[in-house]
């Protein structure tokens, strides 16, 4: 039966990974027939597309129209309960929560990140929330395990994030096709919460002279232009160097520029989930769980932002990933088939769990 669902996270506003999840979910429930529409801050591409309804998600009157028009509210991932920027998204997001249960609208938390959060006020509105939510999937292990602690583990599964479902309609009939050998390499940089300004400069500065040692053609890719753009441009002024920046706006653009990398290193999580669905083990830069979880899961090589500079250690794991085939491949070692068996069974569990919660 055709179902009319509302996709809320944080979208529209530049952040690729998050417009991923909601093109990589509408595209999904489009296939199965359903009405989509969303809340997002400014009009994507991905409504004309699809041709889904947008509705404006900083106006209440708006709000309350799509929650009203829908019978399925779906928070499709992203770690949109976090208190980390600021405690405005948690009440935002649970004014949703809230106002969907008061319409008796099915509420689906679908691969979610819980976290950071460091207030009480946080807790106690993330934890109403969850609790207010038919079905939920958590993306990873300390998500679970909040989960576990509110007593709410009887209605929730832990699946991989939803961007592992972007190569979905090949992926669960074939393995991943083995890209051309090239010796692009993509570097996605994000400023590190814990360095400040400076610091964050002096620390992908390091990483560039040592990339510029192997005979690499050095792409930057930023996947939220407002955010980044700043520190692409003081680390090219403070090398002297001019390096390629492309501004990816949906996963085609994704795609053709993946096609050609032969190794990917990835500040941010969507790039690292991006990198291994298109065939590419990354090296991820972690700065917070949620990309030791990735790396942890998935056996990848990831070094730290502890210090401003590369230390000893982090060399070592650079220099040892830039000189290894980083390419996924069947007849490769048991760690990445392992990976191969782990990203097909995160798409078959994401599509599973949607079809179920939207029959």
């Amino acid at each position: 039966m055709n179902k009319s669902c509302l996709l809320v996270g944080y979208f529209g506003f530049g952040n690729l990974g998050d417009d991923l999840i909601a093109e990589i979910t509408a595209d999904i429930l489009n296939q199965n027939h359903h009405t989509i529409s969303i809340l997002r801050y400014q009009p994507m591409k991905i409504e004309k597309k699809i041709k889904m309804h947008g509705y404006p998600s900083r106006d209440l009157i708006s709000i309350i129209k799509a929650i009203q028009s829908s019978d399925t509210i779906i928070f499709p991932g992203g770690s949109i309960f976090q208190d980390r920027t600021s405690l405005k998204s948690v009440f935002y997001y649970t004014l949703i929560c809230v106002f969907s249960k008061l319409f008796r609208k099915k509420l689906i938390l679908l691969g979610q990140g819980i976290g950071p959060l460091h207030s009480l006020t946080s807790k106690v509105l993330t934890r109403l929330s969850y609790t207010l939510a038919n079905m939920i999937s958590v993306r990873d292990h300390s998500s679970y395990m909040i989960i576990k602690n509110w007593k709410l583990q009887s209605k929730t599964k832990q699946v991989p994030d939803i961007v592992f479902s972007t190569q979905s309609a090949s992926l669960l009939q074939k393995q991943i096709d083995i890209p051309q050998v090239t010796s692009d390499l993509i570097f996605i940089l994000r400023p590190i919460p814990q360095l400040n300004h400076q610091q964050n400069i002096q620390y992908f500065s390091s990483i560039i002279k040592h990339l510029q040692t192997y005979k690499l053609s050095i792409k930057f890719v930023s996947f939220h232009k407002s955010y980044d753009s700043d520190l692409y441009e003081s680390v090219q002024k403070h090398l002297s160097l001019k390096i390629p920046i492309e501004y990816p706006a949906s996963l085609d653009d994704i795609r053709a520029l993946y096609k050609n990398a032969s190794h990917i290193i990835s500040t941010r999580l969507h790039g690292g989930i991006l990198s291994l669905t298109h065939g590419i083990h990354p090296l991820l830069i972690h700065y917070d769980d949620k990309i030791t979880a990735l790396a942890d899961e998935y056996h990848l090589s990831h070094i730290s932002t502890n210090h401003a500079t590369l230390s000893a250690d982090d060399v070592h794991i650079l220099n040892k990933y830039l000189q290894s085939n980083a390419f996924i491949s069947p007849t490769n070692t048991k760690k990445i088939q392992l990976s191969h068996n782990l990203i097909k069974k995160a798409i078959q569990e994401n599509l599973y769990l949607l079809d179920k919660q939207v029959p």
